[in-house]
């Protein structure tokens, strides 16, 4: 894993490491991450973030991979300030990442970023001399990936606050669904005092921040449609190394091309319009009965309701 997040983005879609996608789809996976998710997964985040040495506030690597060489991971590694576990310590750290990863997994955004690490992986270095050059760096290269992992989870918690709160405040509100009125909803959200306190910031109990601005490196690139397809176009190729980049450029470009999200009322869960349309109810399986979807258990309790009614 080099902490590179590689984005194509053509017509209405977006590719993400190697793997095509609506516009839209994969940010709306980070705002149905669930309270009880989160729950489960800060504990474990905290306690790598304490055995290993990480600062939230302060990422080594995370948010400054595209500005890294391995000449600057030399200086880290002289400086005394890292913390150095010995190897049983690195071995406690790396069974909770290998958990960390698993449980982030299980969101449609991670799944494409994260790859499964074995709980042996480490086993290479257990030969190497604590405190050695060798031992100093390799821990040094095992910290990037730990930073970053952290640093994915920061970023999606915070995005999932800040947009999740947009899309139930702002955005169900508007009279039209234009990609007028959404941009106009997005400048109000992110200047207008009373929405501040809606807004991921330093002041909120975790310290977790929507970032106003995210380093990216573009390139225009003409490319085919699709795999298959014979049609060329001209993609916009991003290179980024922070989750929220790649969020905000999906639900944001998304926003542009009339992709909004909208909570069901059926099962709470937001889904994907890609119309104008004021639809209400998900065609997700219902977690109320999932051989139906949510449209569908709700026109059975419409008729079950009307039935009574009459």
């Amino acid at each position: 894993m080099q902490g590179y997040i590689h984005v194509y983005i053509k017509d209405n879609h977006i590719e993400v490491m190697g793997q095509e996608f609506l516009l839209g789809e994969l940010s709306l996976s980070l705002m149905n991450i669930s309270q009880e998710q989160i729950n489960k997964i800060r504990p474990l985040h905290s306690k790598i973030e304490q055995l290993a040495g990480i600062d939230r506030f302060e990422h080594l690597f995370y948010r400054h991979i595209l500005q890294t060489d391995k000449q600057r991971k030399l200086k880290l590694a002289t400086d005394r300030l890292i913390k150095l576990p010995t190897f049983s310590e690195w071995t406690e750290i790396h069974n909770a990442v290998c958990d960390l990863i698993d449980m982030l997994r299980e969101i449609k955004i991670f799944e494409v970023l994260l790859n499964p690490i074995d709980k042996s992986y480490i086993e290479q270095y257990s030969s190497l001399e604590y405190n050695s050059e060798e031992y100093n760096f390799a821990w040094l290269c095992y910290l990037e990936l730990v930073d970053i992992i952290t640093g994915y989870f920061e970023d999606a918690v915070a995005f999932a606050r800040t947009i999740t709160n947009f899309a139930d405040v702002v955005l169900a509100g508007l009279k039209k669904l234009d990609t007028h009125s959404f941009a106009l909803a997005y400048s109000m959200f992110m200047n207008e005092p009373p929405f501040k306190n809606l807004i991921a910031s330093p002041d909120d109990k975790d310290g977790l921040m929507y970032t106003q601005e995210d380093f990216v490196l573009l390139q225009y690139i003409p490319m085919p449609k699709s795999k298959d397809s014979k049609e060329y176009c001209i993609a916009e190729y991003y290179k980024t190394d922070n989750l929220q980049a790649l969020a905000k450029l999906d639900f944001l470009k998304g926003l542009m091309k009339g992709h909004h999200p909208r909570r069901c009322k059926q099962c709470n869960r937001f889904f994907l319009m890609t119309r104008g349309y004021r639809t209400i109810y998900c065609d997700k399986p219902s977690l109320e009965n999932p051989k139906f979807t949510c449209s569908q258990v709700a026109y059975k309790h419409a008729q079950c309701s009307t039935f009574i009614t009459i």
